[in-house]
């Protein structure tokens, strides 16, 4: 009876040596390291500023000047690095106008260059603004330039002086402004208008945004262990 016993015994520890060791899974993180939201600077427009300053001229004047079927634009002094972001003028005819910015070219002291324009525009009597998109420039001269239709003749505003500008003019068919000034007729005695460029001297600020990163997700590896 003892030999039986023995020798079951016998059979039964070779048969556990060949069974495998069981395997109890664990979570071990991969690309180990900081989740979530990492904070980053990205610029943002700055606000409208409340009070722009402008350029031109703001005086209105006895005299009626239309420039109807002309393409016109007058010389104006920016005294600073500015961020243009619209135009104001006065009317004392009300109809449709186009209202544009050049650049300058200073030895020549004509305009150049298309920077911003306005689209058409109902203009009302007194005082309009005339919202374009920002644009950032440097401190010079600039042109301020203007477009009434030939069939809007009763189109006004009032002139302060006829001698006191340089001007640049030209026959010119109403519609969006060339990107380039065309060749036209250089004076420096233009008719000055209550028109005028709005611009806010303060840049762009940085904020920071949470950006979010990717999230590690653990895996699941086999670690053995013993059963």
């Amino acid at each position: 009876m003892k030999t039986r016993r023995f020798f079951a015994l016998l059979l039964v520890l070779p048969l556990l040596a060949t069974l495998p060791l069981a395997c109890k899974d664990s979570e071990t993180p991969t690309n180990p390291g900081p989740s979530g939201p990492v904070p980053t600077a990205t610029p943002t427009d700055p606000a409208p500023c409340p009070s722009p300053a402008s350029f031109g001229s703001t005086t209105t004047g006895a005299n009626l000047g239309s420039n109807a079927g002309n393409l016109v634009a007058t010389r104006w002094q920016l005294p600073e690095d500015a961020r243009i972001v619209k135009f104001g003028i006065y009317m004392t005819g009300a109809g449709p106008m186009r209202l544009a910015l050049y650049a300058d070219d200073p030895g020549a002291q004509a305009p150049t260059t298309l920077l911003r324009q306005s689209v058409q525009v109902a203009l009302a009597l007194g005082w309009n603004e005339v919202e374009i998109p920002d644009v950032s420039v440097p401190a010079g001269y600039y042109w301020l330039a203007r477009q009434i239709p030939v069939t809007a003749a009763g189109t006004y505003y009032p002139i302060t002086d006829w001698n006191a500008r340089s001007a640049a003019m030209i026959d010119f068919p109403y519609g969006s402004f060339p990107a380039s000034f065309p060749v036209s007729i250089l004076e420096n005695s233009g008719a000055v208008i209550p028109f005028v460029a709005y611009y806010c001297t303060h840049t762009p600020t940085f904020t920071p945004t949470d950006t979010p990163s990717p999230t590690l997700t653990p895996t699941a590896t086999d670690t053995p262990t013993p059963p």
